[in-house]
């Protein structure tokens, strides 16, 4: 539930609107979007201005506004596209991390003493906390992009729900029934 909630907080939808800078510091990899829109509507201004005196400059001006939104949609699409690249860079990060978590996790796992109980160590628990907040965050990162989804066939996405699932459960372990005293017959 946290990495819904938190997918739906660092999408387009909120942090894109409330601090598009800060969306764009986590989601992109090269200069601002913005900057690069403005750059391109500056230039196009710019070509517009020189036409005004041209021949046929009412058809030309036509041409330049039709390949005008053309390129635009281009360059939103390689924004979009550059905005996913950078999120699934993250997302192999925190896979990394998270298997470097499970690695630790397995050698600091619960040993028994000399009496025979189950001795947990704190930083075992604390691991088990830092997995689950790396899976929140996948979850949350995955869920900012929807544009990843797309990407995704199906049975690769039913795969990572799959080992999300299972790596979420194991800690938790199936717990035996108490065993009840043989009755005395």
């Amino acid at each position: 539930m946290a990495g819904l909630l938190l997918g739906v907080l660092l999408g387009p939808a909120v942090i894109g609107r409330l601090a598009p800078d800060l969306y764009n510091a986590m989601f992109s990899a090269g200069e601002d979007p913005q900057v690069m829109l403005d750059d391109f509507d500056q230039q196009t201004e710019r070509q517009m201005s020189n036409l005004k005196d041209a021949p046929d400059a009412e058809l030309a001006v036509t041409q330049l506004l039709i390949d005008r939104q053309e390129m635009r949609i281009q360059l939103l699409a390689g924004i979009e596209a550059m905005h996913d690249q950078q999120a699934m860079r993250l997302i192999w990060a925190l896979l990394a991390a998270m298997a470097l978590v499970l690695v630790l996790e397995a050698m600091l796992s619960p040993q028994n003493d000399e009496s025979g109980r189950s001795v947990v160590r704190p930083v075992y628990r604390r691991l088990i906390s830092v997995r689950y907040a790396l899976l929140a965050l996948i979850v949350a990162v995955t869920l900012s992009r929807p544009g990843l989804l797309g990407q995704v066939s199906l049975s690769a996405c039913l795969l990572i729900a799959a080992v999300a699932l299972i790596t979420g459960l194991i800690p938790l372990g199936l717990k035996k029934p108490p065993t009840s005293p043989p009755s005395a017959a």
